[in-house]
Parts: structure tokens; sequence; C-alpha cells
């Protein structure tokens, strides 16, 4: 009537990770990219070494082309990439935060006719804060140069 149970832990059966040839085909291997050594930047501040990622949405839209590229048309076409007009970083630099925020397209404008009334706003606004930056600027060279003449007490 009563029989005695045999209590035994519960063991997970153990299966082999077969890979065939479904799954090989499902899968998508990483190869390597020629882009892949500017994505990588090792950085070593007071011993320590860091590595910086960066990606760059505009590499990876043209990935197929990139790979067509040697490595000197390549490093040359990052290196043209970087330029920077120092007449822009010098105006920057000069102007407030409203006068920047002047320049930031609103997200409304979306048609062609509003794009081009915005883009010659923005060159007409950018000649005049650039005029205005000249006048200033001779008005303090002009300052700075007059003599102090001093006062007599008499």
């Amino acid at each position: 009537m009563w029989q005695k149970r045999r209590i035994e832990p519960y063991v997970t059966p153990v299966r082999e990770n077969i890979v065939g040839s479904k799954e090989m085909q499902c899968s998508e291997f990483r190869e390597e990219s020629p882009v892949d050594q500017f994505l990588f930047q090792e950085v070593s501040v007071d011993g320590d070494t860091s590595i910086r990622l960066s990606s760059d949405i505009y590499m990876l839209f043209n990935q197929q082309r990139l790979d067509k590229l040697s490595q000197t048309s390549l490093l040359e076409y990052f290196n043209n990439i970087s330029v920077t007009e120092p007449r822009f970083n010098e105006l920057r630099s000069k102007l407030g935060d409203e006068q920047l925020i002047s320049f930031v397209k609103s997200r409304f404008i979306q048609s062609k006719s509003e794009l081009m009334a915005w883009s010659n706003y923005l060159m007409n606004s950018t000649d005049e804060q650039i005029a205005a930056l000249a006048s200033a600027q001779s008005q303090q060279t002009q300052q700075s140069v007059q003599p102090v003449e001093p006062v007599s007490m008499e």
C-alpha cells in the first residue's frame, strides 16, 4: 500500500550546442572595415588609457563607397571633411547667445521657398553681424590709440 519514493534532485539535461546549416544561414558575421581604425581612439590621461568610441552616421550611410577607397584617398577624404573656417569660429566666439539663437532654423521652415528665404536671411544677417563686429573692433582700437590728456587743476 505505502511505498517509499526515491527523491532525487532534478538535473538539467546537458544539450550540446550544435550549430547547423540553418543557424549559419540566418547568422550575420561582422567583417572588418577600413573605417574601423577611425572609430576607436585610444586616449591616455595621467597614465590611464581609455578608448573613445565615435560613430558617424554619414560614414555608415556611405560605407560601401568608403570600402572602395584606398587608404590614402580615405585619409585625404577625412582630412577634407574636418576643414574648419577660422572666420566663423572667430565670429561664433564673439557673438552672444541671443545672436547665435537667431541663426537657428525653426522646425516650421520646411518648404523650398521657406528654406530659400531663410538662407537669404542668414546670409544678410551674417554680413550685418560681421559688419557690426568690425565697427565695434575699430571703435575699440581707436579708443585705445587716443592719448589721455591730463586735467590741470589751476
